[in-house]
C-alpha cells in the first residue's frame, strides 16, 4: 500500500474508478497494483502529475515522510 497516495485520492474524492481510468486501467487493476506496491514507473509519474505531489512524497520511495507520518524509511522500487 500507499499511505500517501491513499491519502490524497481520499482528500480530493478521487474513487479507484477515476484514477483507474485517467491510467487507463481498469478500477480492479489499478486496486491490486495498489495493495501489490505493483506501480509502474509511468504510472507513479502519471499520479505524481494527477495529485501535484512528488514520486518520493506518494510512495515513500525517498526514505522521508515529509512530515505526514506515512511512509517511513521503507524504499520502494518501480518496475520499468
Amino acid at each position: 500500500m500507499y499511505p500517501n497516495l491513499e491519502a490524497e485520492q481520499a482528500r480530493l474524492g478521487h474513487s479507484d474508478e477515476y484514477v483507474a481510468q485517467k491510467l487507463g486501467m481498469s478500477a480492479e487493476e489499478y486496486r491490486e497494483r495498489k495493495e501489490s506496491d505493483g506501480i509502474l514507473a509511468s504510472e507513479a509519474v502519471a499520479l505524481a502529475g494527477i495529485y501535484s505531489r512528488s514520486m518520493d512524497y506518494l510512495f515513500g520511495a525517498g526514505g522521508g515522510d515529509g512530515g505526514s507520518g506515512c511512509g517511513g524509511t521503507r524504499r520502494r522500487s518501480f518496475e520499468l
